[in-house]
């Protein structure tokens, strides 16, 4: 039973690489399961052992670049100031977005949650966690302090929404457009994180 479960992972873990490879090259919209099957050396109709339907297959995906974008953010080491680290992690995060375009894609157009109240989403949010314990280390710390009233998950959810409109902004609405955006992004964070500082 145990060689046989292996097996199985081992062949699920094979789709799902073939599967990112062929979404890489054709993107999430019109990617084919028949390709899919091809580069992982099986039978089309063995897919539906392992994966009920396209959409199942995607959202295995997407979660996987959930995963792999938490690597991104848990990589940002411990830094000397909790500013200095939020600002890794917004840069982390940006390069996330510019480094692997259509994992991006999969996590934000693939994944949605379930209905849910934010004191409870707040809980569970990975990798998002990340960001709002940064802010938790530096309200703790009185390095920060907490503007609005909106707490940790607050201040970090401002973060998210600046890098993660840079992300979209530049991934196509300014797509063909030249200009240093990272530059306007990254002053973008710390300006706003100079009005979370304790001495603001």
């Amino acid at each position: 039973m145990a060689a046989s479960t292996t097996r199985g992972e081992r062949t699920r873990d094979e789709i799902l690489s073939a599967a990112t490879q062929v979404v890489l090259e054709s993107g999430p919209d019109s990617f084919s399961l028949r390709e899919v099957a091809r580069r992982a050396d099986l039978a089309p109709s063995a897919l539906y052992n392992h994966f009920a339907n396209r959409e199942a297959l995607i959202i295995a995906l997407a979660f996987r670049a959930l995963g792999a974008l938490g690597g991104y953010l848990s990589a940002v080491p411990e830094c000397p100031t909790a500013t200095e680290r939020l600002e890794r992690l917004g840069l982390a995060y940006r390069a996330f977005a510019r480094e692997h375009p259509q994992e991006y894609r999969l996590v934000f157009e693939c994944l949605q949650n379930p209905p849910t109240d934010w004191t409870t989403y707040i809980t569970v949010a990975d990798p998002f966690l990340v960001i709002i314990g940064a802010c938790e280390a530096g309200l703790a710390s009185g390095e920060l302090h907490d503007t609005h009233g909106v707490g940790a998950a607050g201040m970090a959810y401002a973060l998210w929404t600046l890098c993660h409109g840079h992300a979209s902004l530049t991934a196509r609405n300014l797509a063909y457009v030249d200009g240093d955006f990272e530059a306007l992004a990254a002053a973008g964070v710390t300006s706003m994180l100079a009005g979370f500082r304790k001495d603001s």
